[in-house]
């Protein structure tokens, strides 16, 4: 069977299969939502699938783990999804920015509230902004420089926020002098 087509012979098994923590010896003893992929997808028992993101498999992994028993169930619905997901090495390697970039942008940050560390959020959260803004600036600046004017792309301005469209403006002055 292709590991990217669901072995439907083994969908009655997810149906009654409780998702549980850490790595487990075959079907019969639980399974964690990676492994439960790998075995729908018809794969050998592993949580390593081949027909999944290793991106997205290891997040879930490590958040099938972190979750207690009840929370842990909201994967389920996930594992038919999953099946087919292993992308290219560059779509792997921009899922794997996108995962570094919510971390810090989105995570860090609301641990560091949820600790009370509200300055430090606070700071986290801005450099992770100006990192974007300078990403971006990257990659519109060209572009900035031969427009008249200080043209600046509304829809950047409405994705962003007004610190972006600062950083642009700035990035764009600086590289004028």
């Amino acid at each position: 069977m292709s590991a990217t087509t669901i072995n439907p012979e083994r969908l009655d098994w997810l149906e009654h299969i409780k998702l549980a923590q850490g790595n487990h010896p075959g079907p019969d003893g639980g399974a964690c939502v990676m492994e439960a992929v790998a075995w729908v997808a018809g794969e050998p028992w592993s949580d390593h699938p081949v027909c999944a993101s290793p991106v997205i498999a290891g997040f879930l992994r490590a958040w099938n783990d972190a979750l207690n028993d009840a929370d842990r169930q909201m994967l389920k619905p996930l594992v038919l999804r999953l099946v087919g997901t292993a992308g290219t090495e560059e779509q792997e390697l921009r899922r794997s920015y996108m995962a570094l970039d919510w971390h810090c942008r989105v995570s860090t940050p609301t641990w560091l509230r949820a600790a009370g560390r509200v300055q430090e959020a606070e700071i986290a959260s801005l450099k992770a902004k100006l990192a974007l803004a300078e990403a971006v600036c990257r990659v519109v600046g060209p572009y900035l420089k031969s427009t008249p004017g200080s043209w600046i792309p509304s829809t950047i301005q409405m994705m962003k926020g007004e610190e972006l469209v600062e950083a642009l403006r700035a990035w764009e002055e600086q590289s004028s002098e």
